[in-house]
């Protein structure tokens, strides 16, 4: 069994006022990622500027909104 990949990306944090609301990512590709473990709170900021690596996981949710990924390395930049 292979181990997920891991990826870089750079792009801002968002608040999307969706089912309920949530915290996601727009890289600068335009990618959506919804993040699977909350961020901490100092990264809580709409439009924040950050560089972290993901990786992307297969999730049951109802959030039809990105792709689901555990994020490391978070930066502000």
């Amino acid at each position: 069994m292979s181990s997920p990949e891991k990826t870089s990306l750079v792009g801002q944090i968002v608040r999307v006022e969706l089912e309920g609301g949530f915290w996601g990512v727009i890289d600068d590709s335009g990618n959506r990622y919804v993040p699977i473990d909350p961020f901490e709170r100092s990264f809580l900021k709409d439009g924040l500027r950050i560089s972290a690596e993901i990786e992307l996981v297969t999730v049951f949710s109802s959030t039809m909104w990105g792709k689901h990924a555990r994020f490391f390395n978070i930066q502000s930049i």
